[in-house]
Parts: C-alpha cells; sequence; structure tokens
C-alpha cells in the first residue's frame, strides 16, 4: 500500500510555519526580538546589556555604529556589502559581501 505521509507532514509543516508567521506578523523583529534595556527617563535602549550581564563578562559583538571588531572570514577588513545602517549590521550586496566574523 502507498503512503502520501511525506506529502502531509510536509504540508503541516507548511502550514504551521504559516500560522506562526502570521501570529507575529506585527512583530517586525520576530523571530528574532530585540532586547531592549530602560535607560533615563523611561527610554529604551537596544544593543546594550544590563550591569548584571556585564558582571557576568558578557560583552557585546556589535556597538550599532560602526564594523569595528569585524572582518571577512580569512581576510582583512570587511567588503562593501556591509554596511551599518539605522544601527543594524546589514547584507547591502551580497555578491560583494562574502562571510563575516567577530576578532573576539
Amino acid at each position: 500500500m502507498k503512503t502520501n505521509l511525506p506529502i502531509i507532514a510536509g504540508t503541516a509543516c507548511f502550514f504551521a510555519a504559516l500560522t506562526a508567521a502570521s501570529t507575529h506578523a506585527a512583530d517586525p523583529a520576530w523571530p528574532f526580538p530585540a532586547k531592549a534595556v530602560a535607560g533615563a527617563a523611561g527610554e529604551t535602549r537596544d544593543n546594550t546589556l544590563t550591569d548584571a550581564e556585564k558582571a557576568a563578562g558578557w560583552r557585546l559583538l556589535f556597538d550599532g555604529k560602526s564594523l569595528a571588531g569585524w572582518h571577512n572570514f580569512k581576510r582583512e577588513g570587511v567588503r562593501p556589502g556591509w554596511q551599518v545602517k539605522d544601527g543594524s549590521l546589514m547584507c547591502v550586496d551580497p555578491h560583494d559581501a562574502g562571510d563575516i566574523v567577530t576578532r573576539r
């Protein structure tokens, strides 16, 4: 007897992913929500560590302003396909980017 189980399983996975995506459609950061830390006067700052995280030895790998501390894999510097825009590290040209890694 022949079964359609792989098709059904694949379809179920597709609909589960579609449902999860539609559930979080209002959250532009989903599935990677940014942690915001409360600052002075109630504003929040992204890409910051709490005092407890600092005390535990955590360090930020990205300063939100520059490519300092990053380089292309097995190369010096960062190719122009990588840029910092609006506090985010972005691949703006995949044909001139390559993989990047941190120095830490």
